[in-house]
């Protein structure tokens, strides 16, 4: 693997994006834990309100992707489907 490896690392909260997708309230609960904090709440304003506010790291739901496909979704599993594998990815 590389030196990337947060559940190895000491004082790290590794977060997975499908886990806050699924289930808010407990990462919430989670990140509120590492900070030693306690919530103001456990849920989100609507993803187009955020991405008002924002636009280049929540973008509205209908804006276009970037996708990897073919030669370049090839090369990035070469380079990391270790890493994407021990992390549950396939």
């Amino acid at each position: 693997m590389t030196a990337w490896r947060p559940e190895a690392r000491p004082n790290t909260l590794f977060l997975r994006y499908e886990d806050l997708v699924c289930d808010l309230g407990t990462g919430i609960d989670q990140i509120a834990a590492y900070l030693k904090v306690e919530p103001l709440r456990r849920s989100m304003p609507p993803r187009e309100d955020l991405a008002k506010l924002d636009g280049h790291w929540i973008r509205s739901e209908d804006a276009p992707r970037a996708t990897l496909d073919g030669e370049a979704l090839a090369r990035f599993w070469e380079v990391n489907g270790e890493v994407m594998r021990a992390y549950g990815y396939h």
